[in-house]
């Protein structure tokens, strides 16, 4: 099966901004842990197959590797969005129960709904930090950042937030993305996916087409990339040993499909991530 993939992955680092909703018609990806803070309006998410509606005045966090686009945005819709190196919650000490969640494609929420005005504060000064060229005002939302993330994993209840799945076919795309999860770094395909789904092969190649904006393969194709920039950012082991560890029988194809999802060799996104990622 191709490895090619429907969007190539982007990368923002440690940054801050406010403005409209729009719906995105494609899923789209990037390196970074994404927090997301609704001002206004209404809107959800498609995340990993699962859809999920945005909270006024509560903070949601996942990791960007994931595809994800924004769907039913209402009109006058406003946010916050913050991203931030995956690399620096790796270094920050923030416990498994935080990171674990977001690297299996769970989007957290903030459990305490009395956080909502310091939140939109906080984060509202960050945006005007990041757009002020003081370096100590962006070192400065940094570190109420790391200390906001601290906090976060704190209170986040051993169980996330169940997403809602009221779209037709919904649970189908849930339990193909939960099949897919739990089996892509064996030797499986399409067709023995769909079927520990309980779905007809080709039924479900169009539903999750329909409702993902990618194929089935092109979904695991990234889960085991996203696993792969894992093992990368967290062990010294040898890029063949990652790929073999990642589900990948041939270091050819894993380095194409990391070069075309993420925009680089293996070794250039250990490098570049480990410069990125260090927090001074």
């Amino acid at each position: 099966m191709a490895t090619q993939p429907a969007f190539r992955q982007e990368s923002f680092g440690f940054n801050v901004w406010t403005g409209p909703l729009q719906p995105q018609h494609q899923p789209h990806a990037h390196a970074e842990i994404e927090w997301n803070f609704l001002l206004s309006g209404a809107a959800r998410y498609l995340i990993a197959g699962r859809f999920q509606p945005l909270i006024i005045g509560r903070l949601f966090m996942f990791w960007g590797a994931m595809p994800h686009r924004m769907i039913d945005v209402q009109s006058g819709s406003r946010m916050i969005w913050v991203t931030l190196p995956i690399a620096w919650l790796m270094q920050w000490n923030l416990g498994q129960r935080l990171l674990q969640p977001m690297l299996k494609g769970r989007l957290l929420m903030e459990p305490d709904t009395a956080l909502g005005e310091s939140d939109h504060a906080l984060l509202h000064r960050w945006t005007v930090d990041c757009a002020s060229s003081s370096a100590n005002r962006r070192q400065a939302a940094i570190l109420e950042a790391h200390a906001r993330l601290h906090r976060l994993a704190h209170s986040l209840s051993a169980k996330p937030a169940k997403p809602s799945l009221d779209e037709a076919g919904g649970d189908h795309i849930q339990r193909l993305t939960a099949c897919a999860s739990a089996h892509f770094l064996e030797d499986i395909n399409v067709a023995t996916i769909a079927r520990a789904a309980g779905l007809h092969p080709n039924y479900a190649m169009g539903l999750f087409k329909a409702g993902c904006g990618q194929s089935l393969w092109d979904y695991v194709i990234r889960l085991r990339i996203g696993h792969a920039q894992r093992l990368l950012l967290t062990t010294n082991r040898k890029i063949t040993v990652v790929a073999l560890h990642s589900g990948f029988n041939s270091p050819s194809r894993f380095y194409q499909a990391f070069q075309n999802i993420v925009g680089c060799t293996p070794t250039a996104y250990r490098q570049s991530i480990g410069k990125a990622g260090r927090w001074r």
